[in-house]
């Protein structure tokens, strides 16, 4: 896997989950409108290991990052990454996400 060559090279031991739009074909019958973006689109949800992507997690333009924390999460431990941090933007503080927290171990600051 990519990834496992990627955490080596990556000095860094903060890792991040963020989302970018790919914008669709208007026409597409696959990609949902997303009325921020004023787009149909859909979503690459993003690991990061400080500036190095790890892997990504691909989803309809509506999907918020929230849907794939816990698949990034178990990755990265299958890989064996050295994390200190784990950056999240939006909002993470809900008992479903304080309870995967506590699940994985995670130390949250």
């Amino acid at each position: 896997m990519v990834g496992e060559k990627t955490i080596k090279l990556a000095d860094s031991k903060d890792a991040k989950l963020d989302s970018t739009p790919l914008e669709a074909s208007r026409y597409s019958k696959y990609s949902d409108f997303n009325p921020h973006y004023n787009c149909k689109m859909d979503k690459a949800h993003i690991a990061m290991i400080g500036t190095y992507p790890v892997f990504m997690t691909y989803t309809n333009g509506l999907a918020a990052d929230s849907i794939s924390l816990t698949s990034h999460i178990d990755d990265l431990l299958k890989i064996k990454a050295e994390i200190e941090e784990y950056r999240l933007d939006g909002s993470y503080d809900n008992s479903k996400h304080q309870n995967l927290i506590l699940k994985k171990k995670i130390r949250k600051k």
